[in-house]
Parts: C-alpha cells; sequence; structure tokens
C-alpha cells in the first residue's frame, strides 16, 4: 500500500528514500527486504541496482537491545558494510 499510494503522487521513485521509512522489528525483520525488492523491481520494472539502493536507504531495523548495541551491521557484500543507526527515541 505504501508503493501503491507513493505512485498516486510521484512519476519516478527518485524522491522514494526522502518520503519513506519503514522500521523492521526484531521478530519479522526480514520479510521486508524481499517483499520490497520484489515490489520494486517485479511491479515497478526498477532495476536491480536502483531498488537494493532504495531498500537500504528506506529501511530501518529497530531492535529490542538497541540501546546497548548502539548500531547494527548488516554486511552487504565483502567490500562494504552498511549500519543502521538505531536510535531509540
Amino acid at each position: 500500500d505504501i508503493v501503491r499510494r507513493y505512485k498516486n503522487s510521484h512519476s519516478t521513485f527518485d524522491a522514494f528514500p526522502d518520503k519513506v521509512a519503514l522500521q523492521l522489528n526484531d521478530t519479522h525483520p526480514t520479510i521486508g527486504i524481499p517483499e520490497l525488492m520484489r515490489l520494486l523491481m517485479d511491479e515497478n520494472g526498477l532495476g536491480w541496482t536502483q531498488s537494493w539502493d532504495i531498500v537500504t536507504k528506506v529501511l530501518v531495523i529497530k531492535h529490542v537491545l538497541q540501546e546497548l548495541i548502539g548500531r547494527v551491521y548488516l554486511p552487504m557484500s565483502q567490500k562494504s558494510a552498511h549500519s543502521f543507526t538505531c536510535n531509540p527515541y
């Protein structure tokens, strides 16, 4: 529904990361990543690189122990790692 509503007022996905933030919790975090990739690629015709760029900017991980951990690191490849800063407030 978020993608559909965004598309109602935008012709490209260029501003999607500026307009949308999706919080993943610690119980079902992984399903949001492939589902957003599927929506962007299969239903909206975006390529892998553009879709992945959007996904890494839009999804935020919410961890129950975030105040103890501070940062959650998700290795994306051998050459780089993206980190999502957890803000407890």
